[in-house]
């Protein structure tokens, strides 16, 4: 290996060994010699106490309650004359809103909710004793409106985060219209800040002369309204008070709204045949001075200064963002096998010249932080679907979970999603066609699944899918060509395999494929132009070309990867972390020119890791 190569190389990481030697955190059931990550450690003295956690035994018990009706002590009558039955001690345990109203009556047996929605209402409720509610964009607005009502925060950040990923004109509109009543502060904003960057079309849509005068005001005095000139605020004033005749026969409203139009920076052309001759204008001598306050600021060019106002200042134009690729990194395990909580995002030099230039210090990523997601297991899955990370699944103490949490960059925050309908961990997931698949994986250290599901991000259901052909766990999923296909992983123990299938959404069916030249568990994939790259044990690196469906074996990588993850950046293969060998832990990043076949050392992690998630998103900046 070259010199300046070898000096650019991470040193392993040797892990520390759990408390429990027989356990390892990367197993498909009964650990073996070779994933042992180091040499026995000395056991230690026996804790004079313990605390004990039972993993999603609270929610357990809540769902037992039959959503609120068996032993409940208090009735909620809604606005469709539904009764809603509860008990007093969660909902005052949720909400301060229930709190005060329980604590000023203690034996009340019901309570009157008729101004919100009987199915918001039902739904909510249902969240408190589940933790799990469906948001859909019919019922999001009521959703929201009673979720506010009721102070039930978490489930109002969950609605908000939905429809903000869905602002168009008609929602805006319908959140503007209705901001006197209970309404989101969140969403107001985004709400509006939408209508300044799209003031042509908010204003040209019909439902716009339906604004509040409030509303109306709020928009128009804002300098980050985006307009190619202050005609078109003109017009959208002159549309909303000539839509209802008592707003025209009233001056007092025009001319509110009027004054934030700034007259003066309009063409003196429009000034003279159009703003001049309007009969509303005529009529109103407040507006009148602010038409002559224009024209004199167009006549008298020399006094300017002199007449310097709000309404003679150009509108901030809006930053412009600009989207960038950025390479993600999701949770994980450091050396002593604890949950690395923290997420980063970087981007790394692509070409070995970028990063020999730099020096020892700048080799090392200096990432930038990412929220990290509410979860508290391992074993997760992460994989990308149309701009979302979303990590899937996962073992919580000694329990499979079925959570989903997405990452939305748009809003650069983590959002719990639809659960699945089988928990799992060690399993797979891909994109393909915009849906996340998710297959196979353990429910516990006895039960291998061949279960497959799919995600739709823009409904948030989970719907089944042909079963795998056998049951696997430790495999590797990838889309390409319109198919998914499953690499590797184990059948039985922590035994690896070849075994290679692909699925076809259109037609519905799984088909082998030719195996894996060397069996593989905890290997990564990606593809790129057709062909589909394999990162396993040892540095192997295989490569499927799908058209010729066929296998061949490409250089090795500097270091090994296995629980490693891998992504395509910018045309080229990203793998990062994962075990080096049997007892150490690999913290280089490596990159894989396809045209030139060979891989370079191209930057060090911040710290050693593995059982991650690497991805490619694109955000804002």
């Amino acid at each position: 290996m070259p010199e300046a190569r070898k000096r650019k190389m991470a040193s392993p990481v040797r892990c520390i060994k759990s408390e429990n030697a027989d356990v390892d955190l990367i197993t498909d059931g009964a650990s073996t010699s070779s994933d042992r990550l180091s040499p026995e450690a000395i056991k230690p003295e026996l804790p004079s106490a313990i605390v004990h956690y039972e993993a999603g035994s609270a929610s357990r018990i809540l769902s037992g309650l039959d959503g609120g009706k068996l032993l409940s002590d208090i009735d909620l009558k809604t606005a469709d004359e539904e009764t809603i039955a509860a008990h007093k001690a969660i909902l005052s345990a949720s909400s301060d809103f229930f709190k005060r109203k329980i604590k000023a009556k203690p034996e009340m047996k019901s309570l009157d909710l008729t101004d919100c929605p009987g199915k918001a209402v039902r739904d909510l409720i249902g969240f408190l004793y589940t933790s799990r509610l469906s948001i859909t964009a019919e019922g999001a607005k009521e959703l929201l409106s009673t979720a506010v009502r009721l102070e039930l925060a978490s489930a109002q950040q969950a609605v908000e985060n939905f429809l903000k990923l869905r602002l168009t004109v008609p929602i805006v509109l319908q959140t503007l219209k209705r901001s006197q009543g209970a309404q989101s502060a969140s969403l107001l904003d985004e709400a509006r800040a939408y209508a300044f960057t799209r003031f042509v079309e908010v204003t040209g849509d019909p439902e716009f002369v339906n604004l509040p005068v409030e509303e109306v005001e709020k928009i128009l005095s804002s300098d980050l309204l985006s307009v190619e000139s202050e005609e078109e605020v003109y017009q959208a004033v002159m549309k909303w008070a000539k839509a209802e005749p008592e707003r025209a026969n009233d001056g007092s409203l025009l001319y509110q709204l009027l004054k934030h139009v700034r007259l003066p920076l309009a063409k003196p052309q429009f000034l003279l045949d159009v703003v001049q001759l309007e009969p509303l204008i005529k009529r109103n001598s407040e507006c009148q001075q602010l038409l002559e306050e224009a024209k004199r600021y167009h006549m008298l060019a020399d006094q300017r200064p002199l007449m310097q106002s709000t309404r003679t200042q150009k509108r901030q134009k809006p930053k412009r963002s600009f989207c960038k690729e950025v390479i993600a990194l999701i949770g994980g395990l450091n050396p002593a096998k604890q949950q690395i909580s923290d997420c980063f995002v970087f981007r790394p030099p692509t070409c070995e010249a970028e990063a020999s230039n730099n020096n020892s210090e700048a080799f090392v990523i200096r990432p930038d932080s990412l929220s990290s997601p509410n979860v508290a297991h391992v074993m997760y899955c992460v994989a990308k679907v149309k701009n979302l990370a979303v990590v899937s699944g996962g073992l919580d103490q000694h329990s499979a979970c079925d959570e989903v949490h997405a990452f939305i960059p748009s809003l650069d925050l983590w959002q719990q999603m639809a659960p699945m309908k089988q928990a799992r961990y060690l399993h797979a997931s891909a994109e393909v066609d915009g849906f996340l698949y998710v297959a196979g994986g353990l429910v516990n250290n006895k039960r291998r699944l061949s279960s497959v599901e799919r995600w739709c991000p823009d409904a948030n259901e989970w719907e089944d899918v042909v079963s795998l052909p056998i049951p696997i766990s430790s495999s590797c999923l990838v889309g390409c060509n319109g198919k998914i296909y499953i690499i590797g992983g184990a059948t039985t123990g922590d035994v690896p395999v070849s075994k290679v299938f692909s699925f076809d959404p259109a037609s519905d069916e799984w088909t082998p494929c030719p195996d894996l030249p060397e069996p593989e568990r905890g290997a990564s994939a990606v593809s790129a132009a057709g062909i589909i790259y394999v990162i396993g044990h040892a540095g192997r690196v295989y490569a499927f070309n799908t058209q010729l469906n066929q296998w061949s074996r490409l250089n090795d990588t500097n270091g090994g990867h296995v629980h490693g993850a891998s992504t395509i950046y910018k045309g080229k293969i990203f793998v990062a972390g994962g075990l080096h060998g049997n007892e150490y832990i690999n913290r280089t990043v490596e990159m894989y020119d396809p045209k030139t076949a060979t891989w370079s050392n191209i930057a060090i992690l911040p710290t050693p890791i593995y059982g991650h998630g690497l991805i490619t998103l694109t955000r804002e900046t």
